[in-house]
C-alpha cells in the first residue's frame, strides 16, 4: 500500500523535465532551454524556445516571456505580460518588473526587490530597486540605465523620462516626479517634485528648500536653500540662517603693503573732508551697502587692518613730530636759560 501511494503521488503531482526544462505546477510553461518554471501558470503562454537557463518561481511568474536569458523570478506575477525577459536580471516581489506591455524588455542585469518594484520599466539596465512600489510607472518607451532606488514609492513617477541615469533615490517617495539624471534624494519624499539633473537633495518632507541642497555639476551646496548664486556670483556653500563655530580659518589677501615707501597715505585733512562728506571712513562700506549686499568677511577684515595700519602711520608721524616739537621745546628752554643768566650778570655790572 506504501509503495502504491508513492507511485500515485509521483503520477499526479504535474512536475516534468524536458529538453532540459523543469516545471512544476498546474499550467506552468514547457518551452525554453534550461529553463525553470514552479507555480501555477508560471511561463504558461511562452511560445518560444529563445528562453533559456531562467528560473520563474511564483504564481503567473513570466508567464509571457519568450526570450531572456540567465534571469531569475521569484514572486506572484513577476514579470508576467511582456514577451522580451532581457537576461541576468533578479526580479523579487509580486508584480514586480510587471505591467500590460513592454515590462523590462532587454532590460540587463536588473535588481527589482519589492511588490510591484520597477513596474512598466522597458528596457533598464543596471538599475537596483529595493522597496515596494519602487521605480514604477515609467514610460514604457523610454530607457533608464545604473539608477538606485531604495524605499516604499521611491521614484514613483509618469514623467517621460529618457535615459535617467545615474541616480540615487533613498527614502519613502524620494525623488517622485524626477526625471533627470545624476540626481541624488536621501530621505523621506526628499526632492518630491524636483526637476532637473545634477542634484542632491537631503530632506524627510517635500519642502522646496531642503535642509541639505547640493548641485554636482556647479560643485555647490545649499543649507536651507538652492539659492547658490548671489548677483551672478556662483558659491560653493550658501546658508540661509545663523552659522556658529569654533573656528573659522579664511585665506585672503592681507593689508602688508601699507607699510611700503611707495604707500600713498592720505593727509588727515582728506580724511576729515571725506568723513564729514560721507559719513564713514575712506575705503570702508557704508551701513547702507553692507545691508544690501552683504560682506566678504576676508576683504573686510583686511581693509579693517588696513585702517588700524594707517592709523599706526598716523600715529608714528604724530610721535615724530612731537619729539621734534620736544627738541625744540628742549632748545628753547636752553636758550631761555642762557639769556636769563646773561641778563643776570649784566643787572649785577650795572649796579
Amino acid at each position: 500500500m506504501k509503495h502504491f501511494f508513492i507511485f500515485w503521488l509521483v503520477l499526479t503531482i504535474p512536475c516534468f523535465s524536458q529538453a532540459q526544462n523543469t516545471w512544476f505546477g498546474n499550467g506552468a510553461g514547457q518551452q525554453g532551454i534550461e529553463v525553470t518554471h514552479f507555480g501555477e501558470f508560471t511561463g504558461q503562454l511562452s511560445s518560444s524556445t529563445s528562453s533559456y537557463t531562467s528560473a520563474y518561481f511564483g504564481h503567473e511568474t513570466g508567464r509571457r516571456h519568450n526570450t531572456g536569458f540567465a534571469n531569475t523570478y521569484f514572486g506572484s506575477l513577476v514579470s508576467s505580460w511582456g514577451a522580451d525577459g532581457g537576461y541576468q536580471n533578479t526580479f523579487i516581489g509580486a508584480f514586480s518588473a510587471s505591467s500590460t506591455a513592454n515590462n523590462n524588455a532587454n532590460g540587463v542585469q536588473n535588481t527589482f526587490f519589492g511588490a510591484v518594484s520597477g513596474n512598466n520599466s522597458r528596457q533598464n539596465s543596471l538599475n537596483t530597486y529595493l522597496g515596494i512600489q519602487t521605480g514604477i510607472s515609467h514610460n514604457s518607451t523610454y530607457t533608464n540605465n545604473h539608477n538606485t532606488i531604495v524605499g516604499n514609492q521611491s521614484n514613483t513617477s509618469s514623467v517621460l523620462a529618457v535615459n535617467r541615469m545615474n541616480n540615487t533615490w533613498i527614502g519613502y517617495d524620494a525623488g517622485q516626479g524626477n526625471g533627470g539624471s545624476g540626481n541624488v534624494f536621501l530621505g523621506y519624499n526628499a526632492g518630491q517634485g524636483s526637476t532637473g539633473s545634477n542634484q542632491l537633495f537631503i530632506e524627510n518632507s517635500s519642502a522646496s528648500t531642503p535642509l541639505i541642497y547640493g548641485n554636482f555639476a556647479s560643485n555647490a551646496m545649499g543649507i536651507n536653500t538652492q539659492q547658490l548664486t548671489d548677483g551672478g556670483t556662483a558659491y560653493t556653500l550658501s546658508i540661509n540662517g545663523k552659522m556658529r563655530a569654533n573656528e573659522v580659518k579664511v585665506y585672503t589677501g592681507w593689508a602688508d603693503y601699507v607699510f611700503e615707501k611707495d604707500y600713498r597715505l592720505r593727509s588727515l585733512r582728506q580724511v576729515k573732508r571725506y568723513i564729514q562728506r560721507h559719513k564713514h571712513l575712506p575705503d570702508v562700506p557704508s551701513a547702507r551697502e553692507v545691508k544690501r549686499k552683504g560682506i566678504f568677511v576676508g576683504e573686510t577684515q583686511a581693509t579693517l587692518l588696513r585702517k588700524i595700519e594707517e592709523l599706526t602711520l598716523y600715529m608714528l608721524a604724530a610721535h615724530n613730530t612731537t619729539q621734534q616739537l620736544k627738541i625744540e621745546a628742549k632748545q628753547l628752554k636752553e636758550g631761555v636759560v642762557q639769556l636769563q643768566k646773561r641778563l643776570a650778570q649784566l643787572q649785577t655790572k650795572s649796579q
